[in-house]
């Protein structure tokens, strides 16, 4: 007798990113991980199961049966730099994706409404749509990809999936791309000398599904 098993399983792979384009909230865009029987949004500013009015929250079988309030990066840091007078300045800083949680200060941002966290970068993603660039929907990758610029046989990969196992290969279910960075968060700007953590994170999420059979 044969029997099968499935495991589905979602991993968020988190790197450094080369190239730098604008970020901000004006830039943050939203999709759907549905590629096997766990089904959850996620934001491209870091979140996962959020926002919460966008789709599953990490459902299986039934989109109602979310097991996810929100699953997020969290980067912290010691920083020592140097003020106008030469001096130096240490702070203490834990970075963020905004996410709507319950809390009785708010969101972390600025007075003039930057956040104080993650907020994902501009080209990563085709600025018509409302969708987070995602393998096997090629409406929604941009008209090249800004990381792959220094490709000295195909630079930008245009119409090419900027896989996590290379350019073009979708050997999964379900992929998705986007880089965010903390160049938003003014909390500790100290006469302007450093705007966040100077973190850029490349940001791939893989939706997989293995069968194995015993006898």
């Amino acid at each position: 007798m044969f029997f099968k098993f499935k495991y589905l399983i979602m991993l968020l792979i988190i790197g450094s990113a080369v190239a730098q384009e604008p970020s901000g909230r004006q830039f943050r865009r939203t999709g759907i991980h549905n590629g096997n029987l766990v089904r959850t949004v996620f934001g491209n500013w870091g979140v996962v199961g959020q926002p919460s009015n966008k789709g599953p929250r990490g459902a299986w079988l039934n989109d109602n049966n979310g097991y996810i309030g929100d699953v997020s990066p969290m980067v912290g840091a010691e920083i020592t730099t140097l003020d106008t007078s030469g001096n130096p300045v240490k702070f203490r800083s834990v970075v963020i994706a905004p996410a709507n949680r319950p809390t009785s200060t708010g969101f972390e941002e600025s007075p003039g409404g930057k956040s104080w966290g993650f907020e994902p970068q501009s080209g990563y993603f085709n600025q018509n749509q409302e969708s987070v660039a995602i393998s096997t929907n090629s409406t929604t990758w941009p008209s090249f990809w800004p990381n792959k610029m220094g490709d000295g046989n195909d630079p930008g990969w245009r119409g090419s999936w900027n896989g996590y196992f290379g350019k073009d290969i979708q050997n999964i279910q379900q992929e998705s791309f986007f880089v965010m960075d903390d160049n938003n968060d003014e909390e500790f700007n100290y006469h302007n000398i450093i705007s966040g953590m100077l973190l850029s994170n490349q940001t791939q999420q893989t939706q997989h599904e293995m069968v194995l059979g015993s006898k």
